[in-house]
């Protein structure tokens, strides 16, 4: 068996792979806010649709709200007062805050009668004071002595009436309040000049007093004034576009906290290198996702030039990079089905055939989505056929013409000059009874042990980790391992329970190998080389002769 640079034997506690989850991005974990951006770009389409349906619900539902006007009037507060001016006696007002004073004026302006008296000038029978009181807002200016009396209703014209009319009412009440002391003592001196035993003295006394009450009356009515009635009204509900502008703020907070709590739950592994750290592997490359018209086809035959061929070939030297010897049989898992094992076991296959190997591959996943596919050699006798003498190697195997690559001459631990190499494929064959009593039988040990004195290179395909004991079975016969890996598959508790069967794996861990991965083409982005290879798909053929 041949040493290879892999991972240490002994299980590794589920905390310790958490602990490798979460602390191998050093870049993120001593900037927070890499870590955030990383997530909010990850979850983009969550934040996206927040973005679009918050403005556009707040939008229509509030397109249809009723229209609401309002309109406003002001009022000019004197506050020093032209009778005490007039009589030269002090003014008590001009001692208190004009604060204060504002204040009482407008608890004054929300006197109840205000708004009786308003909608009675008005004729106005569907709204109540209540509602009036409710639609009204009244403010003072900073710094002045202006009243703004604003008044918001459905009606345009109603609104404008309603501000005006009631301005005027605060002004007759605030003139009735502020001369209700000097009516009173105007009613008693006029009550007694209407006596009839006052000497002449005190009826001139009298009546001098009623001139000057009736002066000061008269000028304490001018105390507040309208001095801007109210003439138009502005439509302030709805606003739809104000309601887009705050729903797409609301949207954007809702959609990254929402982004944040679906990440938080979501499982999966985030990138091939988080992934390599919680197996405690090396990563070996990074496959480039699929193109379009390709899902069927070899990369290293249909594309040699492409970027998917490209990233098997640096695959290739990193096998040989990682072991000490080089490995002559190599088992090709990974934890399901669904994450591009066959396809990867069919293109290395391929790669190092066109390095100057003499390769085999072997299928051994009895599911029916193994490597045969991709060589168009299914519905024929393969291993399970000749490990049991069923039949012959000419009839089991299948030879595909393979072109050298001049790339790859030299650098996969194959001496330079060995020239074409070939690659033979032996299909999975009939079904046995029991798929994993058959590959961990002496027959197929003695079949790899046979094929791997013969050929350079033997790559062999197997059933998922997690669905079937048949990889764990065949490690047991190989040199190395190569994991292959498609992160976006993986949940935690898959990335848990592959690392515990790999634990239990005999043979040693090349490294990881990413498929579908985007990463792969920025990597393997280079100019466009010139055409020295002809794409296109070799078609098998059968070897000749017995034996292998």
């Amino acid at each position: 068996m041949r040493t290879l640079r892999s991972k240490p034997s002994g299980m590794r506690s589920r905390a310790m792979i958490e602990e490798s989850l979460k602390t191998y991005e050093p870049a993120l974990q001593s900037d927070p806010g890499a870590s955030l951006i990383a997530i909010l770009r990850r979850r983009w389409v969550v934040i996206l649709l927040c973005a679009i349906v918050f403005p556009a619900a707040a939008f229509l539902w509030s397109s249809q709200q009723e229209k609401v006007y309002s309109a406003q009037s002001s009022v000019l507060l004197n506050q020093a007062s032209l009778a005490n001016s007039l009589t030269d006696t002090p003014d008590p007002s001009l001692r208190v805050d004009r604060d204060r004073q504002a204040k009482t004026q407008i608890e004054i302006a929300k006197i109840p009668e205000i708004g009786e008296r308003t909608l009675k000038k008005l004729n106005i029978a569907d709204l109540t004071q209540e509602q009036l009181a409710d639609a009204t807002t009244i403010t003072a200016e900073t710094g002045s002595d202006v009243l703004i009396i604003e008044v918001q209703d459905g009606d345009p014209r109603r609104a404008i009436a309603l501000a005006a009319t009631y301005a005027h009412q605060y002004t007759g009440m605030r003139a009735r309040i502020d001369t209700r002391a000097l009516a009173t003592t105007l009613a008693e001196v006029r009550e007694r000049l209407d006596g009839k035993h006052l000497g002449s003295d005190l009826r001139d006394s009298l009546k001098s007093k009623e001139a000057t009450l009736s002066t000061l009356q008269t000028l304490q009515t001018r105390n507040s004034q309208v001095i801007r009635p109210a003439v138009t009204a502005t439509q302030i509900e709805p606003t739809p576009a104000r309601d887009a502008g705050l729903a797409l703020i609301l949207g954007l907070i809702v959609g990254c906290a929402l982004a944040l709590a679906i990440d938080a739950r979501d499982r999966r592994i985030r990138g091939a290198s988080q992934l390599a750290a919680a197996w405690n592997l090396p990563l070996l490359g990074r496959v480039p996702p699929i193109r379009s018209g390709q899902a069927g086809a070899i990369a290293m035959i249909a594309d040699p030039d492409g970027d998917e061929a490209d990233a098997y070939r640096f695959v290739v030297s990193s096998i040989e990079a990682a072991a000490s010897d080089r490995p002559r049989t190599l088992l090709v898992v990974s934890a399901s089905d669904r994450e591009g094992r066959s396809r990867t076991a069919a293109n290395l296959a391929v790669a190092f055939a066109r390095a100057g190997e003499h390769v085999l591959a072997i299928d051994l996943d009895f599911s029916g989505t193994g490597m045969s596919d991709f060589f168009a050699a299914t519905g024929r006798p393969g291993a399970s056929d000749f490990a049991t003498d069923a039949v012959g190697w000419s009839d089991a195997a299948v030879q595909v013409a393979i072109a050298a690559d001049p790339s790859m001459n030299g650098n996969s631990g194959i001496a330079a000059g060995l020239g074409i190499g070939t690659l033979t494929v032996l299909t999975s064959g009939t079904m046995p009874a029991s798929p994993s009593d058959f590959v961990g039988s002496a027959s197929v040990r003695g079949l790899i042990e046979g094929v791997s004195k013969t050929f350079d290179r033997v790559v062999i395909d197997a059933p998922g980790l997690l669905g079937a004991s048949d990889a764990a079975l065949i490690s047991h016969s190989v040199d190395a391992v190569v994991v292959v890996a498609d992160v976006k598959q993986l949940s935690e508790e898959a990335v848990f329970e592959c690392d515990r069967i790999l634990d239990r794996v005999p043979a040693p861990k090349v490294g990881l190998l990413s498929t579908e991965d985007a990463t792969a083409r920025k990597i393997l982005k280079r100019p466009a080389r010139s055409a020295g290879r002809a794409p296109g798909r070799d078609q098998p053929v059968h070897v000749g002769g017995t034996g292998y």
